[in-house]
């Protein structure tokens, strides 16, 4: 089976099918087997840099319950690795931690990556709340640090692509201070007229 077709939307305004993304496979019913054939490699890197729609945007324009159905079948999915660990009460409680707080910064592709790394890692003890709350907490703290990392390389790539474009180009300091200096110039010009007119 073709992930890739099946779960892209048909076609953008520029011709282009859209990237699949975690919610539109929920949407289209996919398994967590599909999901893990789709999304199985993905880094924090890959996450940051395709920029798929956080849980705050999904939330305003999916909806609150569609948005956290999508996030309570990845904690569904989780639990069953763990014996069905989480309760549903615990998985409706981790879905509202998570629409209504900091972490509606994630995306469903990230609360994937932590259900996954979980899976992977030696658990101490039963998987609950607190565990699963804190593996997302500790993503998200990573994230930021990839996307802080990643925005310097593109500000460092631009700024060395813009040298190499046109060497000429001043720091702002020294732009300024041209700046400065032809209004100087401009005034020593003015008072010179002027005095050779009287």
């Amino acid at each position: 089976m073709n992930l890739e077709r099946t779960y892209n939307t048909p076609a953008t305004r520029g011709g282009q099918t859209s990237k699949p993304t975690i919610m539109k496979m929920v949407i289209a019913g996919a398994s967590n087997v599909d999901m893990i054939r789709q999304f199985g490699k993905i880094s924090i890197h890959q996450i940051v840099s395709s920029k798929f729609p956080k849980i705050g945007e999904l939330r305003r324009v999916q909806g609150l319950k569609k948005t956290e159905s999508a996030i309570g079948i990845l904690l569904s999915q989780l639990s069953r690795s763990f014996d069905n660990a989480l309760s549903r009460d615990d998985i409706m409680e981790l879905c509202a931690e998570i629409t209504s707080s900091h972490l509606l910064s994630l995306t469903l592709e990230d609360i994937f990556f932590v259900c996954r790394n979980i899976k992977r890692t030696n658990q101490f003890g039963k998987l609950n709340l607190n565990k699963v709350l804190s593996a997302l907490d500790k993503h998200l703290n990573e994230r930021c640090m990839v996307a802080g990392e990643l925005s310097r390389k593109l500000h460092e790539k631009a700024n060395a692509d813009a040298s190499a474009q046109s060497p000429a180009l001043l720091p702002m300091q020294q732009h300024r201070k041209n700046v400065e200096d032809m209004k100087e110039t401009r005034i020593n010009v003015a008072k010179a007229l002027k005095a050779k007119r009287a």
